[in-house]
């Protein structure tokens, strides 16, 4: 039996197949936040059984033989980076996004920075999860990469009300794909801030409120496409963004801090 989806992924449309139960249940996990669409697909991807694993193909061309899980992993990584390539008239942001009361804070940094900590820790406060990956600003508003929250451990969830532990999905050796909360879709509000996120444990915490060339120089270093029209596009938004440096040296002090934005 053949599963599939069709679905958006920051203004790009795509159809994903699979032949695999396995496979489909770890899209099932993975594709589970994003919306669905009538539009065309700019790409489709098929995971095809044979006999020695997975055979996975992107319009019809096979870009992977082998294992299931390599295959999952291929698809991924080629699913972000053709979003990222078709990003139109958006700056794309490594960051997370978080919702309450119709306000999100934007979380922006590089890997080792804290994005997935503050995460936990502000949707123990009452925040709805968008994104930890990729945060799309453009003048027309914020829309995030609906991709499941990546965990090291399912127990990292305690305390966040809606996230279960059940819904773990192995993403390797190491770590877990953990689906979004059942029910109706978060959506992205007005902006309240955006915090460029620095770990610094050996400093005391601090919060600093960044200009718009200051904002521009330290969100560029998080930004996930480049270009004349990418920098023309940042340095109009964040002249009517509010942008602030969180540096960290603990989850307590950093949470106390974003809470009094």
């Amino acid at each position: 039996m053949t599963t599939s989806w069709h679905f958006e992924a920051l203004g790009t449309a795509y159809q994903v197949s699979s032949e695999c139960i396995w496979c489909s249940q770890m899209l099932a996990v993975l594709l589970s936040a994003y919306q669905a669409t009538p539009s065309k697909a700019r790409s489709s991807y098929h995971f095809r059984r044979d006999d020695d694993g997975v055979d996975l193909l992107k319009g019809g061309r096979s870009i992977y033989q082998g294992s299931r899980e390599d295959a999952v992993n291929l698809f991924l990584l080629d699913l972000y980076r053709d979003i990222i390539e078709s990003a139109a008239n958006q700056w794309l942001l490594h960051a997370a996004a978080l919702v309450r009361d119709g306000q999100t804070l934007v979380l922006a940094g590089p890997s080792g920075s804290g994005k997935s900590t503050m995460t936990r820790a502000l949707l123990r406060s009452g925040w709805s999860y968008l994104s930890e990956e990729i945060v799309s600003l453009a003048e027309d508003g914020l829309d995030a990469l609906r991709r499941p929250m990546h965990l090291e451990d399912p127990t990292q969830l305690h305390g966040i009300e809606g996230f279960a532990a059940a819904t773990a999905m192995p993403a390797g050796p190491t770590s877990f794909w953990i689906a979004a909360p059942e029910g109706p879709p978060v959506k992205p509000g007005r902006v309240q801030a955006v915090v460029r996120l620095y770990y610094r444990p050996n400093e005391p915490t601090s919060l600093t409120a960044l200009s718009s060339s200051q904002a521009l120089i330290e969100l560029w270093a998080c930004r996930m496409n480049s270009g004349l029209q990418t920098a023309t596009i940042a340095a109009t938004l964040v002249s009517g963004l509010a942008c602030y440096r969180l540096c960290a040296a603990d989850e307590t002090s950093a949470l106390s801090h974003l809470m009094a934005l």
